[in-house]
């Protein structure tokens, strides 16, 4: 039987619509390719050919990484003197000192270029988390698409390729939020699920707390509204499901117990009272306060400061903040910081980069709209996915007053939101190519 015109442009469109398969080793395999190739180039061949951007050892002037690998190479030389006893995770509050140093302790070679397959193995999990994440609500194709911008950014090439914090950081967010998108999805949770899950948990916390263990507050309050969420709109879901969803959350809470930052209120913002008589909140407000005041005194010279002046004595103060640190979190670098004149060598290029990518993220925020008008059937999954970004976003806006740095620091969060866009635009081409197809036939 003859089918109809319609039902035949339809089928002729998941045709081609499902050419692209692409399973999560597929794509774990072409990004941990890619991001080494390209760190071993920009190591060993680009920044050797440009001397005004070159701090030696493949590193580019201006960033940590240079201050990294001189510590590292300072703890190694004294490691190979006393023996391991002498290292340490954290020299000076920094991990990327001491994985350094062990890395170049064990392969017996003073090169950051030995890092870069643990930098690309990081990376490409990193790429699978966000790929299973865009497929929890797309097809395979187009969460393939929106998983590029992450990839193919310039600016990813500095967290891959030079000695980097949020390489970590980044990856552990993600997995955490992989489990919570996963657990918004399941009807139903086997134990060998669950298992999966707490693995991937447990992983991600545990990168987030061996560089940046206080990114693990947002983590925990983040999860904290999903759980509430999840617990609300899924109320006919197992047992079993109800307690993965609130095992998985103690586990960030345990894995945060086990690094504790000193709480103590930092000036300008003097408490009015003994810290002790602080509500929990106001608690927390000062120490968001004092990881401020650690950015803003710690670096007063950086070319993109912005609102150094801004403190916070109680919640309130945060409160009134959030719409500017929302602007600021979402939109900067504005347009106006694009062309100006970095504070340090390669600094300008980096901020026309920023500028580049910025106008291509402008344009995908749009699509993020156009996906929720769409997107009926796993709305939820989509503004899960939402909420964590923009929460995550906020929250380093309002710690970080410096845009080059909340740049890298917000950068896999923010490319949750570029790709939720890239799958809007793609719904919404999607739509109106069928109803070309339609109108033609």
């Amino acid at each position: 039987m003859k089918e109809s015109g319609s039902q035949g442009q339809i089928r002729c469109w998941e045709s081609v619509n499902n050419k692209l398969h692409v399973a999560s080793p597929g794509v774990f395999f072409l990004v941990f390719t890619y991001s080494l190739l390209a760190g071993l180039f920009i190591q060993l061949v680009a920044l050797p050919l440009l001397p005004n951007l070159h701090a030696g050892h493949g590193l580019m002037v201006g960033g940590d990484w240079v201050r990294f690998h001189s510590d590292a190479v300072k703890l190694v030389d004294l490691m190979r003197d006393q023996g391991w006893s002498v290292w340490e995770l954290r020299p000076q509050g920094n991990a990327p000192i001491g994985i350094a140093a062990a890395a170049y302790y064990f392969f017996g070679v003073n090169e950051p270029w030995v890092l870069l397959p643990i930098n690309a193995l990081l990376f490409a999990s990193s790429a699978v988390f966000l790929y299973g994440i865009f497929k929890s609500i797309s097809n395979e194709r187009l969460a393939f698409i929106a998983m590029l911008p992450f990839v193919l950014f310039p600016s990813a090439a500095m967290i891959y390729g030079q000695i980097h914090k949020d390489v970590f950081s980044i990856t552990g967010v993600l997995a955490v939020i992989y489990v919570w998108v996963q657990f918004s999805l399941s009807e139903t949770l086997s134990w060998q699920r669950l298992l999966n899950y707490v693995v991937i948990i447990c992983f991600g916390s545990l990168l987030v707390w061996v560089v940046r263990p206080y990114l693990l507050q947002p983590l925990i309050a983040t999860s904290s509204v999903i759980t509430l969420l999840l617990m609300l709109v899924c109320r006919g879901r197992g047992l079993l499901w109800r307690f993965g969803v609130l095992f998985s959350l103690l586990i960030i809470v345990g894995v945060s117990k086990l690094y504790v930052a000193p709480v103590a209120p930092v000036a300008p913002v003097a408490p009015v009272a003994p810290v002790e008589a602080y509500s929990y909140l106001d608690k927390f407000a000062l120490q968001i306060n004092a990881a401020r005041v650690e950015f803003a005194e710690g670096y007063p010279d950086a070319g993109s400061n912005i609102d150094t002046n801004v403190r916070f004595g109680k919640l309130w103060d945060i409160a009134t903040y959030v719409p500017r640190a929302m602007e600021i979190g979402l939109l900067a670098p504005f347009p106006s910081m694009w062309e100006a004149e970095g504070s340090s060598a390669g600094g300008g290029l980096m901020r026309l980069v920023a500028g580049i990518e910025m106008i291509v993220s402008y344009v995908l925020i749009v699509g993020v709209g156009m996906l929720l008008y769409m997107t009926s059937e796993k709305r939820l999954t989509t503004l899960l996915i939402l909420l964590f970004a923009i929460i995550m976003i906020v929250f380093l806006s309002l710690v970080v007053c410096n845009v080059g740095t909340l740049y890298r620091m917000r950068y896999g969060s923010y490319q949750l939101l570029n790709g939720l866009g890239v799958l809007g635009w793609g719904l919404m081409l999607q739509k109106f190519s069928r109803l070309s197809c339609l109108h033609e036939r």
